[in-house]
């Protein structure tokens, strides 16, 4: 339920910046779009850079868990709480439209405003222009992405090889892999698995249904990747090794990002340098994802470290967070945490349901309505 969150950290010479909207509303309005939160598991490591430096625009809550320090050098904008557990030093113009929870001093060289209750155990140097009450005291960080408990992508992988529809449609195991020339398919509603997607050729899947493509060792793509989703259709890309794309990859359309989910169980790098934006929602926990210049991803990134020496750009498409609701499976009634729930119950005294507050739900998720969900203004 993020635009971004990594088990570690986030490091980027630029800007970053968030947009949310709900592909199932219709398509997304450049310029507008909240609901697209960040969690950073460790630390948020911005470079100096004088003059230059970058901005951080988040269009939804901020929840950075690492004790160390942040330097702020350029606009802070955050559209939900901002939840830091290290000092912050704040050099520009700060903006919080919610709650902020800070467990570090703070020092701030510009005009820093929080629209609702600033809790603060350090020391703001100028103090924050503050709508809501200011309380001074202790302030914990939880670990905003469930990095505890990954999916085992590799058993996944290991069970498709067996148990898959590729003689329903004449699928090979090697047909994807090494290609030099041409190869156009079409995969209707089931289960698929190959050794490998690669090669310099141009590759074209037509997506007619639910698709779940399981992969054994990568996908490592330096020609032209395309999947094209017919209206309705959805794809599970599950890739036992690790996902390269340096030539043209589109894994589906800007319209609805959330159709596309794309799982790595590898940790080598996942590198994101093809020749437009990136589409789908990556699940990298163990790797570290890397982008060359500017990452312009429609979805959301999930990973062990989030690495781009220039600017990035997530618009994340809600709808995501509704993948899979018509599948038939029972929500779940008992539960040990809030990630033991669906449906946005939280886990009360051990059972699903409304929720209370907002420390009752998982992530960055807000209590509304008794309703764990992500904060839209």
């Amino acid at each position: 339920k993020s635009a971004l969150c990594t088990c570690n950290d986030v490091n980027l010479q630029g800007y970053l910046r968030t947009r949310g909207f709900d592909s199932a509303n219709g398509p997304y309005v450049p310029g507008s779009g909240t609901g697209a939160p960040v969690g950073i598991n460790h630390d948020y490591v911005i470079p100096a850079l004088g003059a230059n430096a970058g901005f951080t625009d988040i269009g939804g809550s901020l929840s950075i868990a690492g004790n160390d320090s942040v330097s702020f050098a350029g606009a802070l904008s955050v559209e939900g709480d901002l939840e830091a557990a290290g000092r912050l030093d704040l050099k520009g113009y700060t903006r919080i439209a919610r709650h902020a929870f800070l467990g570090g001093d703070v020092t701030n060289a510009g005009y820093a405003t929080v629209g609702g209750d600033l809790h603060i155990a350090g020391i703001d140097m100028l103090p924050f222009v503050t709508t809501g009450t200011r309380k001074k005291e202790p302030v914990s960080v939880a670990p905003p992405c469930a990095c505890d408990a990954l999916l085992d992508i590799a058993s996944l992988v290991d069970q498709a090889r067996t148990k898959n529809d590729n003689a329903v449609v004449g699928l090979g195991v090697r047909d994807f892999k090494d290609v030099i020339g041409f190869i156009d398919r079409r995969l209707p509603c089931g289960v698929f698995y190959v050794e490998a997607i690669s090669g310099i050729g141009n590759i074209v899947l037509h997506v007619d249904g639910r698709v779940a493509l399981f992969v054994e060792d990568r996908v490592d793509a330096t020609g032209n990747l395309e999947v094209q989703l017919a209206p309705g259709a959805e794809i599970d890309v599950f890739i036992k090794g690790t996902l390269s794309l340096t030539g043209r990859g589109a894994f589906g359309s800007t319209a609805r990002p959330a159709a596309t989910r794309i799982y790595v169980g590898g940790s080598d790098e996942v590198a994101l340098v093809g020749a437009s934006g990136f589409v789908g929602n990556l699940y990298a926990p163990r790797a570290r994802v890397t982008a060359t210049g500017y990452a312009n991803v429609w979805g959301s990134i999930f990973a062990r470290d989030f690495v781009v020496p220039g600017f990035a750009d997530i618009v994340y498409d809600r709808a995501i967070t509704h993948a899979g609701d018509g599948c038939g499976a029972p929500p779940p009634a008992a539960c040990e945490t809030c990630q033991g729930c669906s449906g946005g119950k939280a886990c009360v005294h051990g059972s699903c349901g409304a929720c209370r507050n907002d420390g009752e739900c998982c992530g960055q998720d807000v209590c509304l309505g008794g309703v764990c969900q992500v904060l839209i203004k």
